[in-house]
């Protein structure tokens, strides 16, 4: 099995998308519009023949007024029947749940349009869409993946209940400051055993569009090739947590710049309508930015995790063969520097001859080479 190396990958994942030009950026573009106009068409639909539109603005209108959850809700109750309330509420589920099957329809045909770049291949707008003669087996694949993982989550919040219950009820009175460690240490271990329930499945989308396999075929075959990978697929997508943060530090600084308007507005250096003026103008850069990070970085992590996909199953594990997309030959991901003067590849800057600072008895005529400096892909790398 070759090395795991995490930057390297994600480099790789950043040269195809750069190959690629603007059709990644265009195919999620598209892959969200999809997906929001069956959120706001199935949303219409049902506000019409529930009227649970009427009811969410009445709601909304005493919970502004009054302030009070209980008391709007009650106000609610009183002002339409419950029937009412009761098949809002059921349409407001169901139109999630429609949504939710038919993003997870598209999204493993999103997942096969990243493989097919970090593979070199063809890249078609249609492949978005390839996963549609499977729905009943996608669907049936997403319901059973989110059974397990709800499975999961209900176990260890049960669990961080009953550890919250004994330490409440044993240990504040006699060992309040073991009570607080307990408290932590059951909180974290919950957190990681969500996460692990989580990404034990990461391959499902992956294994339906490259294999074919769906229901439990695809989830064991999953559990599989994450066994002893979780770790590592934790701290791949860890390592995009810097661009959450550079957005967040746009929308805060953003919001600064609202809050120093309405400052200045008030100490009376500018007018009211500059003041709306400069805060719509802030509005309307930050969404653009957003937009476009996010067009970015929704690819770059999707193809990243595509191969991570790819060393998983081929270089560590190897799955079941067959499908409807056949097996590529195995990337390298092993990136080596030769200093000899005939043969140096790979990264590393080689000897340089203006470096004589050294030894001339040592060998190298312009001084030895330096050491090669680690790759590096995201500034916080």
């Amino acid at each position: 099995m070759r090395e795991y190396q995490r930057v390297l990958l994600k480099l790789e994942a950043k040269r195809a998308l750069k190959a690629a030009g603007t059709k990644p950026i265009l195919v999620t573009l598209l892959f969200f519009l999809s997906t929001a106009a069956a959120s706001a068409l199935l949303g219409l639909v049902f506000n019409v023949l529930s009227g649970s539109g009427a009811m969410l603005a009445a709601f909304q209108s005493c919970l502004t007024e009054y302030g009070d959850f209980t008391y709007a809700l009650s106000v609610l109750l009183t002002r339409f029947s419950p029937a009412r309330v009761l098949t809002a509420l059921t349409s407001l589920l169901l139109t999630n749940l429609i949504c939710g099957l038919w993003r997870s329809v598209v999204s493993v045909g999103y997942h096969g349009f990243c493989l097919d770049l970090v593979r070199g291949r063809e890249l078609r707008y249609d492949t978005l869409f390839s996963a549609l003669p499977q729905w009943n087996g996608v669907l049936a694949t997403r319901l059973l993946v989110w059974l397990f993982q709800f499975l999961w989550t209900l176990l260890f919040v049960g669990t961080e209940c009953v550890v919250v219950v004994v330490a409440a009820v044993l240990l504040f009175d006699l060992l309040p400051g073991l009570a607080a460690v307990l408290l932590i240490a059951s909180y974290a271990a919950m957190l990681v055993g969500m996460a692990w329930a989580m990404l034990r499945y990461a391959m499902v989308d992956f294994l339906i569009t490259d294999q074919g396999i769906t229901g439990m075929e695809a989830i064991r075959e999953s559990k599989r090739l994450m066994r002893g990978n979780v770790r590592k697929l934790f701290t791949l997508h860890l390592s995009f947590a810097g661009w959450a943060f550079a957005a967040l530090g746009i929308l805060y600084a953003l919001m600064f710049a609202v809050v120093l308007f309405t400052l200045m507005l008030s100490w009376g250096g500018i007018t009211e309508a500059l003041s709306t003026l400069l805060a719509v103008l802030v509005i309307m850069l930050w969404f653009p930015l957003m937009t476009a990070l996010y067009l970015w970085l929704y690819p770059y992590i999707t193809s990243s995790t595509a191969l991570f996909y790819e060393w998983a199953r081929q270089w560590g594990h190897s799955g079941p063969d067959g499908g409807r997309r056949q097996p590529v030959p195995p990337r390298n991901f092993t990136y080596t520097w030769n200093p000899s003067p005939t043969s140096g590849t790979g990264i590393g800057p080689g000897p340089r001859p203006e470096d004589d600072g050294s030894d001339p008895d040592s060998g190298w005529p312009g001084g030895p080479p330096l050491p090669p400096k680690p790759p590096k892909d995201d500034p916080w790398e």
